[in-house]
This record gives structure tokens, C-alpha cells and sequence, in this order.
């Protein structure tokens, strides 16, 4: 089964609003916010997903060390980026 992203199913659910042919302009502005949206989302998911490969490569490769300390931010750094891709990928299966 292919796995689809939040701003395709969200995409989705807007052409079928906008296959009403009588749609209130308030509507209409909706779905322009909601694509706009949509839109965002994608460009983020895409920048979280390259910001975390390019982290972990610099980790892998020895370009970036983290401090011993556990207590410091830099470790928080990868599990911020990872915590919103996972929820979209879990959103994405059900």
C-alpha cells in the first residue's frame, strides 16, 4: 500500500470540495487557505526530512560531535526534527 503524506490526503479532500459547483465565498477562501496550507506543510516535511539526513550524515561521518552532555540542547536537536515526521507518517497509514 502506498504510503500518502498529510498535504496529499489534505490535497485530496480539497478537490472534492472544490467539485461543488455552487460554493459560498467564504468556501472558496477556505479552500484557498486549506491549499495554501497544504502547500507549507509539504515544503516543511521536505525541509525536516533533508535538515535530519543532513544532521545524522554529519554525525556519521565525524563533521559534527555532540557534547558528552546529555543535558545539552544539541542532543533535543534530531528528536525535535523526528517527532513531526513521525506523526505525519503515522497520520498518513490510517
Amino acid at each position: 500500500m502506498a504510503m500518502t503524506t498529510l498535504a496529499e490526503r489534505l490535497r485530496d479532500q480539497l478537490d472534492t470540495l472544490s467539485n461543488y459547483e455552487t460554493m459560498s465565498a467564504e468556501a472558496m477562501h477556505t479552500v484557498a487557505l486549506l491549499e495554501s496550507a497544504a502547500s507549507r506543510i509539504e515544503e516543511l516535511e521536505r525541509a525536516l526530512g533533508l535538515a535530519r539526513q543532513f544532521i545524522e550524515n554529519g554525525i556519521e561521518l565525524g563533521f559534527i560531535r555532540l557534547p558528552e552532555t546529555l543535558s545539552d540542547p544539541a542532543h533535543d536537536t534530531l528528536p525535535l526534527i523526528e517527532r513531526p515526521l513521525a506523526r505525519t507518517a503515522l497520520s498518513d497509514k490510517g
